[in-house]
Order: structure tokens, then sequence, then C-alpha cells
């Protein structure tokens, strides 16, 4: 049960997380450096060795750089085959339920565009817009020139913009 060496090293808040009932949730939280991955991981190698699946378990983190350091450190501690990763971002939680609903649905799932995708389409749209201002019909003023709105700087400006007012529910 445990690694008793680990287990030992851990305070009691961090035990009483570790040895909650199996079908139990809960939320870690602490400062950098607190133990918040230490108590994370041991919980998940107790229900591991206590018979859970590891397709039962989720563990969700805040980001997705969080997410891929506890994957692999769960994958070497846990040492067990998985289906799937044990921790996900709570962004990529919410594309998974938003995918399976609207494949659930018989509909077409949401296609998860990158940063460079992103940079693509909105270089494709700037593009059109020099073929508009070609035709004196550009919307953007006259000081913004098509050189600036071509620059990497200029797009993701654009893309921070967009996500911003996604964010705050501005469509038009």
């Amino acid at each position: 049960m445990g690694h008793p060496l680990r287990l030992r090293s851990l305070d009691e808040s961090q035990r009483s997380v570790i040895e909650l009932p199996l079908d139990a949730s809960g939320v870690v939280v602490g400062a950098p450096g607190s133990g918040k991955t230490s108590t994370v991981v041991e919980r998940v190698v107790r229900l591991v060795e206590q018979g859970v699946a590891p397709e039962q378990i989720m563990v969700l983190t805040p980001t997705r750089t969080a997410a891929t350091a506890l994957r692999d450190t769960l994958a070497l501690t846990v040492g067990v085959a998985t289906s799937g990763p044990l921790a996900r971002s709570v962004a990529a939680f919410a594309y998974l339920l938003v995918r399976a609903h609207a494949v659930a649905r018989g509909e077409e799932p949401p296609r998860l565009l990158t940063g460079p995708d992103e940079d693509r389409l909105i270089a494709d749209l700037l593009a059109g817009d020099a073929e508009d201002e070609r035709d004196a019909a550009s919307r953007w003023p006259e000081w913004m020139s098509a050189e600036v709105r071509g620059t990497a700087g200029m797009r993701a400006e654009l893309r921070a913009f967009l996500a911003e007012m996604t964010t705050l529910g501005i469509t038009a």
C-alpha cells in the first residue's frame, strides 16, 4: 500500500487526501512547492493499488504545461498502461465534453485550432484585405499599411484580441 518512505514525508493534510474513500473526488490547492503534485501522484498510486482502473481516474490541471508534466510523472510513478492520459488541462477536458456531445448528436465534431492554424487563417484574411486595398475597398486606416498588417506581431495581436472578444462574448 503506497510507498511508505514517500508517505512519511507528506503532512497530515496531504495524507488525508491520499486516504480519502475510493469514490471520493477532491481539489488539491496550494502555493508552488507546497506538495500538490506529490499529493495527487500518491492519491492516484493509492487508487490504482486498490483496484481502481486508470480509465476511471481523472486529474485536472489549470494549464496544458502542468497537465503534460503531471502526465509524465504519473505514467512513470503509476507504472500501468492506460488507454488515455491520467491528467488533462481543464480546457482539454472541456473540449472532450463538447466534442463528445457533438458526436452523440451525430454532428460534425468541432475542430480545435492550434496557434499556427489560427495564425495561417488570420494571415489569409489579411491577404484578402490586401486585395481589397488594391481595389480601394480596404477598411483599415491609411496609417496601418499592408506591410504592418502582414507582420507576425500584428497577427499575434489580432489573435489575442479575437480571444478576448470571444471570452467577453462579443461576436459582432
